[in-house]
């Protein structure tokens, strides 16, 4: 199956109703098992920065208030609602942080110290759930203006949030609804990522290949990079390992100096382990990186040992020796 093919099964009046039907109450799947990339997009992104918590409370409250007193006729009025979503949504952020702070602690924790960890995790977890719901019911409000101008940033924000509920099916039409009505939306590619990376954790890894691809082609795509990278993360877990290492490389070769460069980096040793020798990983490391190929081949030592590959191990250490370089000296790749 291929995401976004067929026709539009859901539009406007019918697409909200049956959103907001299959929204109702707190029936929320809990997050999907994260497979696929370490790194997410907004840690790509860097765009979200979290807020103070009592301005951001203090200015839903005002955001209500405006909502209450406003016709429907005014022009405002959807923006106002797309407003009240991005701060529900900065609030379902700060409680998934804080649950994703407690499940870290909870990992190190002592027996003893675990339930009370745990009952506080779920209460973040709780309230993650409430506002993830809030800000999709507030985006759901503010598709029945259809001549609001920011329409596509309001279908990108349903998508990237109904996705990460696990309600892809929902998701999926509302990026229909973005591709058909705003093809040349800027956002576009930021919910066919979404969409990719809700496939990928679901292990429908054929489908976020496909999704990947598609930002991939698109001219000028300041995404690219990260779709490149998240792509080579679902060949991996595929077992296509070559095409796996393909668009690491093109990750790395490609970009400046970044997190996303450096994780890349890993994951061409990565996935150089699973299928490359020993005696040829100098050369193509130098190929790669030059400055970085020692580090690399130290990485590879570990690499091959994490995957049981003793005989690999030992014979990528002796041509690390053979260059005079410590086997288990740190390099920057660690």
């Amino acid at each position: 199956m291929r995401v976004g093919t067929g026709p539009l099964v859901i539009v406007g009046a019918i697409l909200v109703a049956a959103a907001f039907q299959a929204l109702s109450g707190l029936a929320w799947a809990a997050p999907l098992p994260r497979g696929g990339p370490p790194m997410t997009l907004d840690q790509f992104m860097n765009e979200r920065r979290p807020q103070d918590q009592r301005i951001l409370d203090a200015n839903i409250s005002k955001m209500r208030r405006l909502l209450q007193v406003t016709a429907d006729d005014d022009p405002q009025k959807p923006d106002f609602y797309f407003r009240l979503g991005e701060l529900y949504a900065e609030k379902l952020r700060t409680f998934a942080a804080q649950a994703r702070d407690l499940e870290s602690r909870i990992a190190v924790a002592a027996p003893a110290e675990r339930p009370a960890l745990e009952n506080q995790r779920r209460g973040y977890e709780n309230g993650r759930q409430k506002w993830l719901l809030e800000a999709v019911k507030a985006y759901i409000s503010a598709t029945k203006f259809r001549t609001y101008q920011r329409m596509d940033g309001v279908l990108y924000e349903l998508v990237q949030l109904l996705t990460s509920a696990g309600k892809e099916d929902q998701a999926r039409e509302f990026y229909l609804r973005l591709q058909r009505d705003f093809p040349t939306s800027t956002h576009l590619s930021a919910a066919a990522i979404a969409l990719g990376d809700g496939a990928c954790g679901a292990r429908r890894l054929d489908d976020a290949v496909a999704l990947y691809e598609r930002v991939e082609q698109l001219p000028g795509e300041k995404l690219r990079t990260y779709a490149t990278y998240a792509k080579g993360w679902c060949y991996l877990d595929l077992g296509r390992v070559q095409e796996a290492l393909e668009s690491f490389v093109t990750v790395v070769v490609e970009s400046s100096p970044s997190p996303l460069r450096q994780e890349a980096m890993k994951d061409v040793v990565r996935a150089y382990a699973r299928a490359g020798s020993p005696e040829r990983a100098w050369d193509f490391f130098r190929k790669v990186d030059a400055a970085a190929a020692s580090a690399m081949m130290r990485s590879l030592v570990a690499r091959y040992r994490a995957d049981g590959k003793s005989a690999e191990a030992a014979r990528a250490a002796e041509l690390v020796r053979a260059q005079g370089l410590d086997v288990g000296a740190p390099g920057e790749l660690q």
